[in-house]
């Protein structure tokens, strides 16, 4: 896999190895200082709180990196209490004097107004070596970025994944929208120069490289290829679910640990699907022997269903077609989730679809497995996992009503007996249907 790559005006490609000659004088333990600059709409509370989770449990050595959200002008009532509320908690947002828009300055006045709110504070000049520009479907590992800052230069620096895909050239190009990085001086230069000024609207991302290119700045410019990088792996391709919204992820290593997704509805605080995925997350970076089985995994969504005795139980949906990968893993997976989720069963479930019936006369065959009887019988061989049923029993009472016992395999009991009401639960909330779990009573 080809390295990342450092270039000066003159075109001369520096190794890696080689980059410590481009520092600067001063000491090589100095702190190196970051605003990381995430561009958000106001309206996407659930995205700014998953970030702040997930960059949280991050805490890079050897640098001071500040992370802000950044978003124009608030326009409806309901936005100026819910972001006030978010800035008196967190105090990690700043309102640019514009209206939101994608092609038309948005990211001129975040660089332009920073001089302006930094560099008037008392205390070290530059305020910030580096800042960034990153899309709020983005995420970095700070650590690994700030290992890569440590040896350039902190002047006349453009930072970022080269753009079109294909290229490995950052002269004569420009760096991708989902985030790149410049130095302080470059920030001032936009804020001065007439050059960003008299040219605002068009593909940001490709206008910022214009301006680059016209004020003949960035002499000193980094390609971070292939670690910086889309997934799933290199060459990149720009892709997009419409059921979900997937967390673009950047690492500085060579192989990544886990796609991140999160669905698009707005579930109440504390967020099952995010505790879920900051569980796993953990699980892959805490070395365990997991870690390889979880490199190309992922989740739909996760929600808490209430569990007879005061207990809880965390559903976490798998896409389908990944279901067989989890069940190679779940008993090991399953027991270090209920671990992080201290007390709460785990239950994982394959994300189905259930199509309607054909209309009358219709040549269009419905797939047995989309029937609703068959989604029901496939979600409950999810539920009981890793056991398997070995006997079903229908009870009709005298009131209409009907009670299924299902048995499971005894095998599996000592996995999945403390469970059994937890089963119940969430099939009852996924099917509406009761269900009593037992295991077959065997002759001594």
């Amino acid at each position: 896999m080809p390295s990342a790559q450092l270039y000066n005006s003159s075109n001369t490609l520096h190794s890696s190895p080689n980059i410590t000659s481009l520092a600067l004088n001063s000491s090589s333990n100095d702190e190196i200082r970051v605003l990381f600059g995430i561009l958000t709409l106001p309206g996407q509370y659930q995205r700014r709180h998953f970030l702040r989770l997930i960059y949280g449990t991050q805490t890079p050595v050897g640098a001071k990196v500040d992370m802000k959200f950044v978003m124009c002008n608030l326009t409806k009532e309901d936005q100026e209490v819910l972001v006030a509320l978010e800035i008196m908690r967190y105090d990690d947002i700043i309102i640019l004097d514009c209206e939101e828009n994608m092609n038309k300055g948005k990211t001129y006045t975040y660089f332009s107004s920073l001089p302006e709110m930094f560099n008037n504070t008392n205390g070290d000049y530059p305020p910030y070596h580096y800042v960034m520009k990153a899309d709020d479907d983005a995420y970095f590992r700070l650590q690994n970025l700030v290992d890569s800052l440590k040896p350039l230069p902190r002047e006349d620096l453009y930072f970022g994944y080269v753009i079109p895909c294909s290229s490995m050239e950052p002269f004569g190009h420009y760096m991708s929208g989902m985030g790149y990085l410049i130095s302080w001086d470059i920030v001032e230069w936009i804020r001065e120069s007439d050059i960003p000024k008299n040219h605002l609207e068009g593909p940001e991302d490709k206008t910022f490289g214009d301006w680059i290119k016209n004020g003949h700045r960035a002499k000193n410019r980094f390609n971070a290829k292939w670690s910086m990088y889309n997934f799933p792996e290199p060459p990149t391709k720009w892709f997009l679910n419409s059921a979900e919204t997937k967390f673009r992820v950047y690492s500085h290593s060579e192989q990544i640990s886990l796609r991140l997704l999160i669905p698009l509805e707005v579930n109440p605080v504390p967020n099952p699907c995010l505790l879920s995925l900051q569980a796993i997350f953990d699980l892959d970076n805490a070395g365990t022997d997991l870690k390889s089985e979880l490199k190309d995994l992922y989740i739909n969504s996760a929600v808490q269903v209430d569990v007879a005795g005061n207990r809880k139980a965390v559903v976490i949906h798998i896409p389908y077609r990944l279901r067989k990968a989890y069940r190679k893993i779940h008993v090991r997976l399953v027991r270090e989730l209920e671990k992080k989720f201290s007390g709460k069963d785990v239950i994982l479930i394959a994300t189905r679809r259930i199509a309607r019936p054909p209309k009358k006369g219709s040549a269009v065959q419905r797939p047995r497995t989309r029937t609703l009887t068959a989604v029901h019988e496939a979600m409950l061989e999810d539920v009981v996992l890793p056991a398997e049923i070995v006997g079903k029993r229908t009870r009709y009472r005298l009131d209409g009503s009907k009670i299924m016992k299902v048995f499971l395999d005894p095998k599996e009991q000592n996995n999945t007996e403390y469970k059994l009401e937890s089963f119940s639960a969430v099939y009852r909330k996924l099917s509406g249907k009761d269900v009593v779990f037992e295991y077959p009573i065997t002759d001594a």
